[in-house]
């Protein structure tokens, strides 16, 4: 008696169809959950870029309800000046070198922020974002406003900068003109330059 395999049969076969189709189907469903959960996933991360972009621009003093990106300059620019006659002080006050460049820099995955290695006080400097940390989260803010600041001024006219928005459109318009990853990285700042005080710069750590 001649053997043959079930599965050249032709209800053999039939059986194969059905379990490749089945196969088939579970694999686009498969696709189509992972489509679904990566877009969720976009979602979830520009919801929570928008909300960060809130709460950065949350205290700047609206009028009637509205800001301009000029209002948002013009308070980088005031908290700048604020924490650097603070912070000036303060190293006076510890007897830090001011007369040598000093640059600070963020690491956004310790959330330290350290002098730059061959400043001749970066321990007491570094110690002092240690012992201050009002001082440490007022400079993480700056920087990220720097960076908001920054690309305003890279892409709008004067005219533009004057444009009343609601803080959600204008939260809205820095989202889509900044990815995720350049605003939670990290940054600086330098003290000195050219006599200016704190200048905002993007040193990513």
């Amino acid at each position: 008696m001649s053997t043959q395999a079930i599965d050249s049969a032709v209800y053999g076969y039939s059986w194969q169809q059905a379990v490749n189709s089945g196969q088939t189907a579970e694999t686009a469903q498969q696709t189509r959950t992972q489509q679904s959960g990566a877009s969720s996933g976009q979602t979830s991360l520009k919801s929570q870029v928008r909300g960060h972009i809130e709460s950065l621009l949350e205290d700047i003093p609206r009028s009637y309800g509205k800001l301009t990106f000029q209002d948002v300059l013009n308070y980088k620019e005031s908290r700048e000046k604020e924490w650097s006659d603070s912070f000036k002080a303060d190293m006076a006050a510890l007897g830090v070198n001011t007369t040598t460049s000093l640059s600070l820099s963020l690491d956004p995955s310790t959330g330290l922020i350290e002098a730059n290695g061959n400043h001749p006080d970066k321990a007491v400097v570094d110690q002092y974002f240690l012992d201050n940390p009002d001082m440490a989260e007022m400079f993480e803010k700056d920087v990220q406003l720097s960076k908001l600041t920054g690309i305003a001024e890279r892409k709008l006219s004067p005219m533009e900068l004057r444009q009343s928005l609601s803080m959600q459109n204008m939260a809205v318009w820095f989202e889509s003109s900044l990815s995720s990853s350049s605003l939670f990285a990290g940054g600086g700042m330098v003290f000195g330059q050219a006599g200016t005080g704190y200048a905002g710069l993007d040193l990513r750590v």
